[in-house]
């Protein structure tokens, strides 16, 4: 567990299990992720600083949107990949048998 190693920190013990995890939302929503992609894109262009992945980011945050689901928390992506993947994501919460 990276937890557990060198790799610790404090977004990988609280965070990530948070991030990744169903059932755990982080408090934002799909729209507003999207909203911050775009000002990073736009601050990224401005700057002249290469932002690789962030087009397909934004691309990415859009398929929930597509869906209707923008306003829901951006945990959603989860969702999404779960569906596509056809596994489901057990929670850490879930695993302890809390």
């Amino acid at each position: 567990m990276i937890s557990q190693s060198g790799g610790s920190s404090q977004a990988v013990t609280y965070k990530y299990p948070k991030l990744v995890f169903p059932g755990k939302n982080m408090g934002m929503s799909v729209n507003l992720m999207l909203k911050d992609i775009r000002l990073f894109r736009e601050a990224a262009q401005g700057m002249d600083v290469p932002a690789f992945l962030a087009a397909q980011l934004y691309e990415l945050f859009h398929l929930p949107v597509a869906e209707g689901k923008g306003n829901d928390d951006f945990v959603y992506l989860v969702e999404m990949y779960e569906k596509w993947a056809g596994v489901k994501l057990r929670g850490i919460d879930e695993e302890k048998g809390e």
